[in-house]
């Protein structure tokens, strides 16, 4: 879940889809994934701490839980890629699947890209399991990138 004090729509979308979920049956744990900007100043040693911290948390949240089933909100930029390789590599989830759905994602930016940069993708690529996507335009340039249809669902 986003912060409550995070900008942006999976403020006020996520909740809900946690409701309904939850109203299907299924047992669901929340918690704060880092999320971009807040309404307050975010310094660079602060993402960095805030990133390294979300991902111990979830270390011990997994460890504790055992989930079936790993759910991220995520966009496809500069920050949310090395947000997400440093918090799935600090997670550790190994056996257990991860989703995640983006939203903005702008993969068309990556072409071509620096060597970090195509490490880091290929990292995610390997380590989840599932992708969610808004338009066919946003998948057309994952595609681009060397991601496989059959991880993607709209």
């Amino acid at each position: 879940m986003p912060a409550l004090d995070s900008l942006g729509g999976p403020t006020s979308s996520e909740p809900s889809f946690v409701d309904a979920l939850r109203a299907k049956g299924l047992d669901i744990i929340t918690d704060v994934y880092v999320y971009g900007e807040k309404t307050a100043t975010t310094t660079f040693f602060s993402r960095i701490l805030r990133v390294l911290r979300t991902g111990f948390r979830f270390r011990k949240l997994i460890r504790d839980h055992r989930p079936s089933l790993i759910f991220l909100n995520s966009a496809f930029d500069r920050r949310t890629i090395l947000r997400d390789a440093a918090s799935i590599f600090l997670m550790s989830p190994r056996d257990i699947k991860l989703f995640v759905k983006l939203h903005g994602g702008m993969a068309e930016d990556f072409n071509g890209t620096n060597y970090l940069f195509r490490w880091l993708i290929g990292y995610l690529r390997e380590n989840v399991d599932g992708w969610g996507y808004h338009t066919r335009e946003e998948l057309g340039e994952f595609f681009k990138l060397g991601f496989d249809r059959p991880d993607f669902s709209l």
